[in-house]
């Protein structure tokens, strides 16, 4: 692995909480349990397939941006993944497409002046894969959103 982008945060606080009960209901869905270290890997791996979705989209961002920039690319995302769904389309943003940019690079012919942001499955869902039945809590907008007058 050689990443473009630090993958190497923490998780602490409400946000560990979060990422914990994402993988309690990722995992749970599937049937994997907490010690099945065998079968966790198997499900990460899954993300190299696109989780059987016929399609995948990959972001860039090339350089010199940074950090403001991908904000902007973040934007973009999140209107691609809204107009999607508005068209009946599943998607799925994996970070985890972005753990070998090189090998994305080469096998797209992009340069290496873009740094590989994100990549997105996507597809219609197939209801009989387990994990398609997993479900992630969502914080209360006042967690999220702090209101001034």
């Amino acid at each position: 692995m050689h990443p473009d982008w630090p993958v190497d945060t923490r998780y602490e606080g409400i946000f560990r909480e979060r990422q914990f009960d994402a993988a309690v209901q990722l995992y749970g869905a599937m049937g994997v349990e907490r010690q099945d270290k065998a079968g966790r890997n198997d499900a990460f791996l899954r993300n190299f397939t696109f989780f059987d979705a016929p399609h995948v989209a990959f972001i860039f961002l090339p350089l010199p941006f940074d950090i403001r920039q991908a904000a902007d690319c973040g934007m973009y995302t999140q209107t691609l993944l809204l107009a999607m769904t508005s068209r009946g389309i599943d998607s799925c943003a994996q970070g985890a497409l972005t753990l070998y940019p090189d090998l994305v690079r080469e096998q797209l012919g992009v340069s290496a002046q873009h740094r590989l942001l994100l990549g997105i499955s996507f597809g219609y869902e197939n209801t009989e894969v387990k994990a398609n039945a997993a479900r992630v809590g969502r914080g209360a907008l006042s967690q999220a959103v702090r209101f001034h007058r």
